[in-house]
């Protein structure tokens, strides 16, 4: 007997189409996850191990990022970043605020442009319950279809 006259699919069909849609998932993940982190390695480095608050400096040899944070710290309260570019000007600036040691949520925020190459910021810093906790402010640097990033690592205290 045939099984498609009975409407039923040969197992394979449906295997197959079970591993075709595994693949579409897996694609799409990784997809989203690139495009949520950047394109690749950034070329700016030395920002992410200074005291953020006296202001840290990232750079590629030939251009700087400069930001800096007003003000101490703390979950629950809005930070209020200063960015500063030199050397280039790219189309969109953002901020996007992460847990360096614990996932949380997306927090990505557009920065104001206040004069050539500089901006400024005040964004929300979700709280986290454990205490002190590191944060990652990775500033995405658009340029047509490239983004780079440079990484400022900070400490928050809990309320």
């Amino acid at each position: 007997m045939n099984p498609t006259a009975t409407g039923k699919r040969p197992p394979l069909a449906l295997w197959l189409g079970l591993a075709l849609a595994a693949l579409v998932l897996i694609v799409t993940a990784q997809l989203a996850t690139r495009w949520l982190e950047g394109d690749g390695s950034s070329p700016f480095q030395g920002g992410d191990n200074c005291p953020l608050t006296q202001g840290c400096v990232a750079s590629d040899g030939a251009r700087r990022v400069e930001l800096r944070l007003d003000g101490a710290p703390q979950g629950g309260e809005p930070l209020r970043f200063s960015l500063q570019l030199h050397g280039f000007s790219p189309d969109q600036v953002a901020l996007d605020l992460q847990g360096v040691e614990m996932f949380m949520g997306h927090n990505r925020y557009p920065l104001t442009p206040v004069v050539d190459g500089a901006y400024r910021a005040e964004l929300p810093l979700p709280v986290c319950s454990g205490g002190r906790m590191q944060w990652r402010a990775r500033v995405l640097l658009q340029q047509g279809e490239r983004t780079e990033w440079a990484d400022f690592n900070f400490w928050a205290e809990a309320p």
